[in-house]
C-alpha cells in the first residue's frame, strides 16, 4: 500500500503544475535548469549494426525514485523499435534508458521521445533525437577481418611449404 501511495504522490509531483512562487522556492537562482523528470537531448547517435540499443538520457531532480514510461516513435520506417519502455530513475541522478532498435535501411532518422506516468498522463516536452543508421558497417568490418585472417593463414601455409621444400633440397 505504501508503494502505491508513494507512486501516486511521485506521479502527482511530476504532473502537478506549480506557481511561480513555489518554483522560486525550489529553484531560487533562475539561471538553473528546471526541476523535474525530463529527457535530455544529446548529440546525434550513430547506429552501426542491424540490432542495438538506443541510449536515451533521462534525469530525475526529485529527492525520490520515480518510475516512468518512455515512449519513442520514429518518423520514418528505417528503424523498428518498441513504442514504450518502463524505466525507474533513482533520486537526483541521470540514467540512460536502453531502447531496443532494429535497423531496416540506411540513412538519418528523427525519433520523437516523451515521458508518461503509468496512468498515461504525458509530462515534459517531446524531444527530437537524431540517429544516423548504417546497418552494414558491422558486417563489412567482420568480413574484412575474416578476409585478412584468411590471407595471413594462406601466407603462413605457403611459407611453411616453401621452407620444407628448401630443407628437402639441401638434404638431398
Amino acid at each position: 500500500m505504501r508503494r502505491i501511495i508513494s507512486a501516486l504522490l511521485a506521479s502527482f509531483l511530476v504532473i502537478a503544475p506549480i506557481s511561480a512562487a513555489q518554483a522560486n522556492q525550489l529553484n531560487p537562482n533562475q539561471n538553473l535548469r528546471p526541476i523535474g523528470v525530463r529527457i535530455l537531448s544529446g548529440s546525434k547517435v550513430n547506429l552501426v549494426s542491424h540490432e542495438s540499443k538506443l541510449p536515451i538520457a533521462i534525469t530525475n531532480d526529485f529527492d525520490t525514485e520515480v518510475r516512468v514510461v518512455v515512449h519513442v516513435r520514429p518518423k520514418t520506417l528505417q528503424v523498428v523499435m518498441p513504442s514504450a519502455v518502463e524505466v525507474t530513475i533513482p533520486a537526483q541522478t541521470t540514467i540512460n534508458a536502453k531502447i531496443p532498435i532494429t535497423a531496416t535501411a540506411d540513412g538519418d532518422v528523427t525519433i520523437e521521445a516523451w515521458l508518461t506516468t503509468f496512468s498515461g498522463l504525458k509530462f515534459g516536452r517531446v524531444v527530437q533525437l537524431q540517429v544516423g543508421v548504417n546497418e552494414d558497417v558491422e558486417l563489412y568490418l567482420i568480413l574484412s577481418f575474416a578476409f585478412l585472417v584468411g590471407v595471413l593463414i594462406v601466407i603462413g601455409v605457403l611459407r611453411t611449404l616453401n621452407r620444407k621444400q628448401k630443407e628437402n633440397q639441401v638434404a638431398a
